[in-house]
């Protein structure tokens, strides 16, 4: 709730926050939390950890760039989800410190419960014996699903019987890229064999009810899908980007 960190009141305050709170560490994630939250972390005297989960495409502008090599030599700690990210840190993000880390994302191993398949593609409106894939990100030109989308027309060209399951929504509203990813299943004729979920909370349900995940992103921090894929014994095809490699094997 601070709004813009450029207002020195606002960094005030986030600075009376964190010695007021007399906190052992600060963790921050994201780039605007790790310049300011690094600063004010330094000048309270409390360790800052900062954690960085995906390839910036903002840091290969070579001012910001350098502001936050510099910013990171604030930091206790800098830890990547993945060894691409951690080099993509080094290379790209001004980060030359032995104090850059690698922790993955690991999640609960425990097998999913299966549900009724049979229920969950009748909701869907898929018959049983459909070929079924689903792609479970959010609709951003990250996940680049104008690739999958023409992709999956050769797909439909052999196997007509098949679907694909979109779920997510817009990231910060933008609306023009969902209405631009409609207007490209329209013009390809796939209206009737890809279906647009809009964000679910049921994606384990999903991923159970299909055969496959697929991912199409232009880049990839580590992927927390993949490894919710593979808990549920579901096979995947992705982009080999970013982290992907580390997590699915050829």
């Amino acid at each position: 709730g601070l709004g813009s960190l450029g207002n020195p009141a606002n960094f005030w305050s986030l600075l009376l926050h964190m010695r007021r709170g007399r906190y052992v560490v600060v963790h921050t994630h994201l780039l605007k939390a790790d310049f300011w939250g690094s600063l004010a972390g330094r000048l309270s005297g409390i360790p800052v950890i900062s954690s960085k989960h995906n390839a910036e495409e903002v840091l290969r502008n070579r001012f910001i760039s350098a502001v936050h090599g510099i910013a990171s030599l604030l930091n206790y700690r800098i830890v990547a989800l993945s060894s691409a990210v951690a080099e993509y840190m080094r290379n790209i993000g001004g980060i030359t410190d032995a104090r850059l880390v690698v922790i993955r994302y690991g999640i609960d191993p425990a097998p999913p419960e299966v549900p009724d398949i049979s229920n969950i593609r009748q909701e869907l409106g898929v018959d049983s014996d459909a070929p079924l894939a689903l792609c479970a990100a959010r609709l951003d030109p990250q996940k680049d699903h104008s690739t999958l989308i023409k992709a999956w027309s050769r797909v439909y060209a052999i196997y007509p019987q098949a679907r694909l399951l979109l779920a997510g929504g817009p990231q910060k509203g933008d609306e023009s890229y969902v209405e631009n990813l409609h207007a490209l299943t329209g013009d390809l004729g796939l209206g009737e064999c890809i279906q647009f979920l809009g964000v679910r909370r049921d994606i384990s349900n999903l991923l159970v009810a299909a055969d496959l995940l697929v991912m199409s992103s232009l880049w990839e921090g580590l992927g927390l899908v993949f490894l919710e894929a593979m808990n549920a014994s579901r096979p995947i095809v992705a982009t080999a980007v970013g982290g992907v490699p580390e997590v699915v094997s050829d």
